[in-house]
Parts: C-alpha cells; sequence; structure tokens
C-alpha cells in the first residue's frame, strides 16, 4: 500500500542514495498472469531496481488461508438475551491442536459485555460478565425496563472480540469471511 503517490524524481534519488539497491519493492497479487510479468515490468521500470514479487491465487495455493470470524447466535425472548451458540473459529482452529473437543462455548468465552441503549456509535455496556477463576459467563441476561437498540461484545479467550445487534424479537446470527495471503513480506 503506497502512503503516497510514487514518483520518478522520488525513485531517482534513492537509487542515488543508495546505488544497487532495490528504489521499491512491490508484491502483485493476482488470479492468473502472464508467465513473464515480472521480468516485463522490472524491464519497464529500468533504469531503476524494483523488488518484485508475483503471487497468483489460482497458482500459489499453498499460501493462501481462509479465515473466518467469529459467529454467534444470540435470541432475544421473554424478556431476556441468551447467547445461545459462539464459534471464535480462530480460537477453535488453534485448540483443534490441543484439544479435540469443546464441549461447552462459554468455556471459550473471557467475557460478555451488553450495552442495552446502543446508540450506534459509542459502545457503554450497562453488564459486564467476567467470570472468575474457572467459572464460565452466564450466557444469559435479563433486559431491562426501557431498553433500545442491544448490542452484545463477546470476547474469546484470544481477546478477539465479536459485537452484533439483536433485533427485537428472534435470532441474530452474523458471518464474515476473510481471505488474505499470507506469503512472506518483501
Amino acid at each position: 500500500m503506497f502512503r503516497k503517490p510514487v514518483e520518478a524524481r522520488d525513485l531517482l534519488a534513492q537509487a542515488l542514495e543508495s546505488p544497487g539497491k532495490p528504489v521499491l519493492k512491490l508484491r502483485l497479487v493476482c488470479m492468473g498472469h502472464e508467465p513473464d510479468l515480472k521480468a516485463e515490468l522490472e524491464k519497464q521500470l529500468q533504469p531503476f531496481k524494483v523488488e518484485i514479487e508475483v503471487v497468483d491465487i489460482l497458482r500459489d495455493k499453498k499460501d493462501l488461508v481462509f479465515k473466518r470470524d467469529s459467529e454467534a447466535e444470540i435470541v432475544r425472548k421473554g424478556g431476556k438475551v441468551k447467547i445461545e451458540a459462539f464459534y471464535p473459529f480462530n480460537l477453535m482452529k488453534k485448540l483443534s491442536l490441543q484439544k479435540p473437543k469443546v464441549g461447552e462455548w462459554r468455556e471459550l468465552v473471557e467475557s460478555v459485555m451488553i450495552d442495552f441503549n446502543y446508540d450506534g456509535v459509542v459502545f457503554e455496556p450497562s453488564v459486564v460478565d467476567i467470570p472468575e477463576d474457572n467459572a464460565f459467563v452466564k450466557g444469559e441476561y435479563a433486559i431491562p425496563d426501557g431498553a433500545g437498540k442491544i448490542r452484545v461484545k463477546i470476547t474469546d479467550l484470544l481477546a478477539e472480540s465479536f459485537e452484533m445487534e439483536v433485533k427485537r424479537d428472534g435470532c441474530a446470527k452474523m458471518k464474515v469471511w476473510y481471505c488474505f495471503c499470507t506469503s512472506g513480506v518483501l
């Protein structure tokens, strides 16, 4: 990501400062490319030395990791907010190497915070559930009279937070998918 546009005079100044060293490092992420892409770019950018890495997500699948953000099922029924399920996938992935099965979702939670009058900007929790020692969070919370928009924040044992708004009546579910390249940084 460029912090500012790259200009030829900046490249020239850097080339004069450090002759023989790359003046620019580029990582190109492509879905298919010509085999001579790197060589052609280096040729076009002469006389400047440029370090180029081409990552083809169709060919270099070993460098791809699909990460899923946490998911939760939170229900608002009978004057209560109930967290029925919570899946912190990053944590579960790490635990799968150490622990074959997680029996209770609450084992994976460090804290639950609820703002019963969320204004859409500032999260001000009126309920903070941080269990002591080996206890679990409650997972079910009474809705106070006069409650407005409800927002729940769940923090897992890796300190990764998941936030979502709970709808008036019924169930709220949220899923987010990410894909990124994990190859080394230039």
